[in-house]
């Protein structure tokens, strides 16, 4: 799982990245940003989970990967519209979600579960 969380964020997931057992501490990266990586991260991606800003769903949907908007709330409703309409044209398996988790109570997943890109 790669996790971009901004500068701010870096520090505080990295020490959640370290509490986790060895087997799921391996497959959590938390990053401050994607530059040049960004395309082979979206190529090896199986799902993203994002803000609904404009980039980040065309680079969802030009990848043909479901996406999980979180839209920002401070965004004046734009990302709110975004989310919305990504959800109903978007690729197979995309959906939105009214509220946002505080990181503070974020923990990286424990799923054991695989997930698997469908062909757009």
């Amino acid at each position: 799982m790669l996790h971009v969380t901004g500068e701010t964020g870096l520090p505080e997931m990295a020490a959640a990245r370290e509490g986790l057992p060895a087997e799921l501490r391996d497959r959590y990266r938390p990053i401050p940003f994607l530059a040049d990586e960004m395309t082979a991260a979206l190529a090896a991606a199986d799902l993203v989970v994002g803000r609904a800003g404009s980039s980040t769903l065309a680079e969802a949907a030009a990848f043909g990967l479901p996406l999980i908007c979180v839209p920002y709330p401070h965004a004046a409703g734009h990302q709110r519209a975004n989310a919305d309409a990504y959800a109903a044209t978007g690729p197979r398996g995309s959906s939105t979600t009214r509220t946002s988790t505080p990181r503070r109570s974020w923990r990286p997943p424990t799923c054991s579960t695989t997930l698997r890109r469908t062909s757009p």
